[in-house]
């Protein structure tokens, strides 16, 4: 965990996971105050040495940034993304039975059509296939966690919160 100060004479804090791996995953927050205390990881040695999950312990809650793995063309990945789901639920259970969760992550995935500009032609496509979704679910069933962008928009169209960096979708 390395925390860095953005400018000088600037005080906003970042705290973000490092790797052996240039340029491969990682996660952090931005901040105008140092958490109480920051780490990184879920005590799960097969993810965590991806630098997936930084942890900022706040007075009244807790904030959590991840990089969620991606099920990759193919869904070759597929089988470790289950693992990683059953990993992160538990770990977001146990901060949440703490204080308040805030998750802010790269999810890779979507879980609505509205979603994605283009949602039935994505529905083989990585990031938007049934298992992604169904174990996509389990966190949001095991706790009540909200997707704060469709709560406050339910129904904003051309609003895409999911992009594929693999087809070029966000030109």
């Amino acid at each position: 965990m390395h925390r860095v100060a953005i400018a000088a004479g600037n005080r906003t804090q970042v705290a973000f996971s490092i790797v052996d791996k240039d340029g491969y995953s990682g996660a952090g927050p931005l901040s105008p105050q140092c958490p109480l205390e920051a780490s990184y990881g879920s005590a799960e040695e097969e993810h965590d040495q991806e630098g997936r999950v930084t942890v900022a312990q706040r007075d009244a809650f807790v904030l959590l940034t991840a990089h969620v793995p991606h099920a990759g063309g193919g869904l070759i990945n597929l089988k470790y993304c289950q693992r990683w789901d059953e990993t992160f639920c538990k770990f977001l259970k146990g901060l949440a039975s703490h204080k308040p969760l805030v998750l802010c992550a790269d999810l890779n995935m979507a879980h609505e059509e509205i979603a994605l500009c283009n949602p039935k032609g994505s529905e083989k496509n990585a990031g938007f296939t049934p298992q992604e979704q169904q174990g996509f679910r389990k966190p949001l069933q095991a706790m009540p966690l909200n997707d704060s962008f469709r709560h406050l928009y339910p129904n904003m169209a051309y609003a895409y919160t999911s992009w594929t960096y693999m087809t070029n979708t966000q030109s």
